[in-house]
């Protein structure tokens, strides 16, 4: 049986994919110009796995289910219910994808103020230590993996955003 709320779980799809299609944005603005000797630092690293990664998200394709033999409403429901769904399993990947690219680009910003249009010599040694340092100790445990829950930092945010827009979190569509 429907509930009459089709239509609010489609302006959801919209806003979801609306915050999907702006993080993809903002992940394409922290691409930078590389020198070649340099092209093996860390953060560099990162922002190329974070826009390769980005172009995979944005290669997934979604796979509708056919449709069953209910009625009109309630296969529209599950189809929102499946779109919502995933709509909200690729804004979270696109928001862990920008953090990191993000972290990346900070740390190159960071390098250039040490390095100050130089080359890497002694004189930067400590400087780009601590740059280094500060940036593992920023990226690194922020993007680590474990098995019982994938991102607490990043679910949390997600979480809190969609409550500052009036969602009730958690729900049964997200």
């Amino acid at each position: 049986m429907a509930d009459g709320l089709n239509d609010a779980r489609a302006l959801r799809v919209a806003e979801i994919i609306n915050d999907y299609r702006t993080l993809l944005v903002h992940i394409s603005q922290q691409d930078i110009p590389v020198p070649a000797e340099d092209i093996h630092e860390p953060g560099y690293e990162v922002i190329r796995e974070s826009l390769t990664a980005a172009q995979a998200l944005m290669s997934s394709n979604y796979t509708p289910v056919p449709p069953t033999g209910r009625n009109d409403a309630e296969t529209e429901k599950a189809e929102l219910r499946r779109v919502i769904l995933d709509g909200c399993a690729r804004r979270f990947q696109a928001h862990k994808i920008y953090l990191r690219a993000a972290a990346g680009r900070r740390w190159s910003i960071n390098r250039a103020n040490v390095l100050r249009g130089q080359r890497p010599n002694q004189t930067h040694t400590a400087g780009l230590k601590l740059v280094n340092d500060t940036f593992r100790q920023e990226e690194m445990p922020l993007f680590h993996k474990t098995k019982k829950f994938p991102h607490p930092p990043l679910i949390g945010t997600c979480f809190y955003y969609d409550a500052v827009d009036g969602y009730d979190i958690p729900t049964n569509d997200c």
